[in-house]
C-alpha cells in the first residue's frame, strides 16, 4: 500500500539528469491532490539538486498519467463558485512552475496521456512519446476552457479546435508528434533510452547559458499568450462546472457511472 504524499511522486536524482516519477501505478498516476502535492514536492528536489541541470517526468506503470482522479472519494467535482476556482489555481500555479522551472524538464510520455493530465507535458520544454501512446481529449464534458487554449500554442488553433470539440478524442504518440504536441516518438521499448539520451546532450550546455535559452524561448511563447491561455483558462473552466452540460454529464454519471457515461458519450477515435 502506498505511503504519504512524497511515495505518490519521487524525485530520483541521476547525476546531471534527474527524474520526477509518478509512483501511482494502482491509479494509473490520476491526478489526484495527493499527486498534485507530491510533483509540486518532486520538482523542488530537482531545483535543489545542484548536480541536476535537466528534469524528465515520468509515469511508472502501464501510463504516463491516465488524468485527473474522478474515482470514488475524489473531491473533482463538488467544489463550485471561489472554492472550485481556488482548486483550479493551484493547479495552475503547479503547471508554470514546471514552465518557468530554471532547468529545462522533458516529459517522457508512455501508454495513455489523458485529459487534464495533457497540461503536464505542455508545461514542459519537450515531449517524447511512444509511437504507441494514447494522447486523448476528456471522455466525459466535465469542462472546457482550459486544456484546448494551452493545446493550442503546440499544434495551432484550428487542429486545438478539432481535438476539444470532440468528446475522447484520441492521437497516437506518432500523430502527436506530426501535429506538434511531441518533438520525439519512438517505439515504446526505446523510449526511456531515447529520452535519456536526449536530456544528457542538453546536460552538457553549460547552466547559465541553458537557462538563458530556456527563459529567451518561453518570454517569447508567453508573449504569443501561453502564460494567459493557463492563467484565463480557469476563469473559463470554473464557468463550465456550472454550466448545464457539465451537470449533464454529472447525472449520466450518477445514473451509470464513470463507464456506463464514457459509454454514453462515445469518446472514440473519428
Amino acid at each position: 500500500m502506498k505511503g504519504e504524499n512524497v511515495a505518490l511522486v519521487e524525485y530520483r536524482p541521476g547525476g546531471r539528469v534527474g527524474e520526477i516519477v509518478l509512483n501511482n501505478p494502482a491509479r494509473r498516476n490520476a491526478l489526484s491532490p495527493e499527486m498534485l502535492d507530491g510533483l509540486g514536492a518532486a520538482l523542488d528536489g530537482l531545483l535543489a539538486d545542484d548536480a541536476a541541470r535537466v528534469g524528465i517526468v515520468r509515469g511508472e506503470g502501464p501510463s504516463f498519467c491516465s488524468g485527473v482522479d474522478v474515482g470514488a472519494g475524489s473531491r473533482y467535482g463538488t467544489l463550485t463558485g471561489p472554492q472550485d476556482h481556488a482548486r483550479l489555481h493551484r493547479m495552475a500555479s503547479l503547471w508554470l512552475r514546471f514552465w518557468d522551472s530554471p532547468k529545462p524538464i522533458l516529459a517522457q510520455v508512455h501508454g495513455h496521456c489523458l485529459a487534464g493530465a495533457l497540461q503536464l507535458p505542455l508545461s514542459c520544454d519537450i515531449v517524447c512519446v511512444a509511437d504507441d501512446a494514447v494522447i486523448g481529449g476528456p471522455k466525459l464534458p466535465m469542462g472546457g476552457g482550459w486544456i484546448g487554449p494551452m493545446l493550442a500554442h503546440r499544434i495551432g488553433p484550428q487542429q486545438a479546435k478539432v481535438f476539444a470539440f470532440q468528446v475522447g478524442r484520441e492521437l497516437t504518440g506518432r500523430e502527436a508528434r506530426d501535429a506538434g504536441f511531441a518533438a520525439l516518438s519512438v517505439p515504446a521499448a526505446d523510449l526511456p533510452g531515447e529520452t535519456r539520451a536526449l536530456a544528457e546532450r542538453i546536460a552538457l550546455m553549460p547552466p547559465d547559458l541553458l537557462r538563458i535559452e530556456k527563459e529567451s524561448i518561453n518570454a517569447m511563447a508567453d508573449a504569443a499568450g501561453f502564460r494567459a491561455s493557463v492563467l484565463q483558462g480557469i476563469v473559463w473552466d470554473a464557468l463550465a462546472h456550472t454550466s448545464e452540460g457539465v451537470a449533464e454529464a454529472r447525472a449520466m454519471i450518477a445514473a451509470k457511472g464513470v463507464k456506463g457515461a464514457i459509454a454514453e458519450y462515445g469518446g472514440a477515435r473519428p
